[in-house]
């Protein structure tokens, strides 16, 4: 019989947590009793997530995803403070609109770095053995993108493919040390990024017809929290290489 989500014991490491998802999910797992270490760029919003989290023991870390040299070294330090982890929640993102005829090798590599590059960093300085107990769980936050695509928006929807694709490369290869690797497929989300998009959407009728397609309306982030919950619990024990999506609908 599965028992109720409980995460009390667990330490869980949760990379970009200064808001929106990322923060959603720290503050949900701290009140499943998990002991967890955040991370993103910006340290005020950093200190304001560890003010709304549950529980005591968890710390905060700044790290700059743009740059993946950065990210040992914070893995180091946490795992130092905290000890080694069972999970990884990777939800650090970054949008881009840009129409093909403007759209520069720069641009793909700056998002591909936030989106894909910075997460194999982390998976892979999380699951060393000295860092990781088992068994374990990584959940990366992926997007329908990764399947519909958007015009002006090939690095993104790229990027989160990639993500996808990575996921089901690590669970196959991490499976038989006890990691198991999926991702959450959420659509749009009511945070701060789904208003930045959007502000850049120049034909709002555009924007509307996407908001119609939420049959059931649009996502919360605690939704995606319990989630990333399920999938950090022994609950989901045989859950690996698989995108969960949570999307109102908009794939049917």
């Amino acid at each position: 019989m599965l028992n109720p989500l409980d995460l009390t014991g667990k330490k869980i490491f949760v990379a970009g947590a200064s808001s929106g998802i990322g923060r959603a999910v720290a503050v949900y797992l701290s009140k499943l009793g998990a002991n967890i270490a955040i991370a993103a760029r910006r340290e005020d919003k950093l200190q304001e997530t560890l003010s709304v989290m549950e529980g005591e023991n968890h710390r905060y870390y700044v790290c700059d995803f743009n740059n993946t040299d950065t990210i040992e070294p914070v893995v180091a330090a946490a795992v130092k403070d905290i000890g080694p982890f069972s999970g990884l929640v990777y939800s650090a993102g970054l949008s881009q609109m840009r129409p093909l005829a403007m759209l520069r090798t720069s641009d793909i590599n700056a998002v591909m770095t936030v989106n894909l590059y910075a997460f194999v960093e982390f998976a892979k300085c999380i699951t060393k053995k000295k860092n990781v107990t088992t068994p374990a769980s990584i959940v990366a936050v992926s997007s329908v993108a990764s399947l519909l695509g958007d015009k002006a928006k090939l690095s993104y929807c790229s990027s989160k493919a990639a993500l996808e694709a990575s996921t089901r490369c690590m669970a196959k290869e991490l499976g038989h040390r006890g990691i198991r690797v999926n991702t959450i497929r959420p659509t749009w989300v009511n945070t701060g990024m789904m208003d930045v998009f959007f502000k850049e959407w120049k034909d709002s009728a555009d924007a509307e017809s996407h908001l119609a397609q939420h049959y059931a309306g649009v996502v919360q982030p605690d939704e995606l929290a319990a989630m990333c919950a399920f999938l950090l619990s022994d609950n989901s024990k045989t859950i690996t290489g698989t995108a969960i999506s949570i999307d109102s609908g908009r794939l049917a």
